[in-house]
């Protein structure tokens, strides 16, 4: 692989990575507001339905979230493989432990979330 080419397929991981991860963060935080609250769009939302929302929306968006950054890590450590620059193969492996370190954080919040909203859930019974 040439440097050009290993160098855009590292800046698209961070360009377009970053686009889908914020999108993806702004559907989870709208997703716990509707759950902390209870009101989406003006209306009022069931407890049973505010469940669902928690256990079928919320931790898919949450594991989406994980399973993005560790696709993008594995394929920047396929790109990191394949070039033979080592500053470029340094580079791609410095973006990989970050798109790691995002994944990690996606699972952990997803697991701080699911029990503060699952919490918040049992106390509005």
């Amino acid at each position: 692989m040439s440097v050009f080419e290993a160098l855009t397929l590292i800046l698209g991981a961070l360009v377009f990575g970053i686009y889908v991860i914020m999108g993806i963060s702004r559907m989870s935080e709208s997703l716990g507001r509707v759950i902390y609250t209870g009101v989406q769009d003006g209306l009022p939302l069931s407890l049973e339905h505010r469940w669902m929302i928690l256990w079928n929306y919320y931790l898919a968006t949450m594991l989406t979230g994980a399973a993005f950054g560790a696709g993008t890590a594995m394929a920047l450590a396929q790109v990191a493989r394949h070039v033979a620059d080592p500053k470029i193969r340094t580079l791609a492996h410095v973006v990989m432990i970050g798109w790691i370190l995002s994944s990690l954080l996606w699972v952990l919040g997803g697991i701080n979330g699911v029990l503060y909203l699952s919490s918040a859930l049992k106390k509005a019974r």
